[in-house]
Parts: C-alpha cells; sequence; structure tokens
C-alpha cells in the first residue's frame, strides 16, 4: 500500500484520536494542513516520524509491515479503549484483523526459523555429546 491517506488513518485509529481535528491538534498543525494532505496524498514524513512515537520509518514510507517498531511496544502511549464508537469501528477492526494476520505471518516464519536451525543443528556431526550410558 502505498496510499498515503490510508497510513494516516491508520496511525490516527492506532493513536486512538477520534478524528482529524484531534489528530491535528496533536501534530501541531491545523486541520486544514491535515486535509490538505489526504487530498494530495502526502504528508509531512519527518513530523509524523517525531510526534508518533515507535513508529516503524519503512511503514511510513510504504504502508507495509509493521506500524511499530518493536513487538513489545505495538500498542501507541495514548488509550485505544474509547475507540470503540460507531465512528471508528469498522476502521478498528480492520486494523486489527491485519494486524492479528501479521503476527501469525511472524510466529509461522519464526518457528520455522527455529525448526531450521534445530535441523541444521542435529546434521552437524559432534553438535550433540553422548552423555554416559
Amino acid at each position: 500500500m502505498n496510499d498515503k491517506s490510508q497510513i494516516i488513518r491508520n496511525i490516527k485509529i492506532a493513536f486512538g484520536f477520534k478524528n482529524d481535528t484531534e489528530f491535528a491538534k496533536y501534530l501541531g498543525i491545523t486541520p486544514q494542513t491535515l486535509a490538505s494532505w489526504n487530498s494530495r496524498n502526502m504528508f509531512n514524513l519527518e513530523l509524523i516520524y517525531a510526534k508518533c512515537e515507535n513508529i516503524d520509518a519503512n511503514y511510513l514510507l510504504t504502508g507495509e509491515g509493521q506500524m511499530f517498531r518493536n513487538s513489545s511496544e505495538n500498542s501507541p502511549n495514548k488509550s485505544t479503549s474509547h475507540l470503540i464508537s460507531g465512528d471508528n469501528c469498522d476502521e478498528l477492526i480492520k486494523y486489527l484483523l491485519k494486524r492479528i494476520k501479521d503476527l501469525e505471518e511472524e510466529a509461522v516464519e519464526l518457528k520455522k526459523a527455529e525448526i531450521g536451525s534445530d535441523d541444521a543443528r542435529a546434521a552437524t556431526p559432534g553438535s550433540y555429546k553422548k552423555t554416559g550410558g
């Protein structure tokens, strides 16, 4: 995905902002500036990266991969409990389903890597020492 408007929308939802005005205020810009970014399908990369803690630079550039830098800090600072409202519910569900899918894929890859490293150790002569017997 390289739709900058969608990237901004996803970040806004993930950080728990109810509307563009709230998000613009957090960023230190006017709602008109945010609307302009959306209509021109662009945004100020440096500003978003600086203001949105733990946001992944690759996600900002491409819209692909993890939104946040480390899996241990995959939730933004702002509480998201108030997101469950009629206005944001569909977008939140889409975001969470994508997040679940990404984590499931990551778990499969980690499991494959773990199995691969176990197989490599087993195939290496002398990698396991016999104990008395």
